[in-house]
């Protein structure tokens, strides 16, 4: 599917769902979505600081303290990974592509 096809459906999605549901709910004009974009991964280094950033959400967003308890955490892939691939590759992959502007909310 091409970038404008896709884009064309995102928003014809995002129109019929959110009448339908400020229908259910009874109120008119709500923006129910609020932005759509897509983005295609460019290389490996793009692949994992995207993977890394999604496993420090859990951290920035105070889901858990540290990566200790993110082992531990249902809601997130972390352990799954290091099942499949160890901590030592999961700990190369947060060491050679660091998320650079990671804070934790209300830092």
């Amino acid at each position: 599917m091409s970038k404008k096809k896709l884009s064309k459906f995102i928003n014809s999605l995002h129109s019929i769902t959110a009448l339908k549901i400020n229908r259910l709910d009874n109120i008119l004009h709500r923006m129910i979505w609020y932005q759509y974009w897509d983005y295609c991964i460019r290389d490996e280094a793009d692949f994992y600081r995207y993977f890394n950033y999604i496993h420090n959400n859990s951290i920035k967003h105070r889901k858990v303290k540290n990566i200790e308890e993110l082992y531990k955490y249902k809601y997130s892939s972390f352990n799954n990974w290091i099942n499949k691939k160890g901590r030592e590759w999961i700990n190369s992959s947060f060491e050679d592509y660091p998320i650079l502007d990671f804070t934790v909310e209300c830092d």
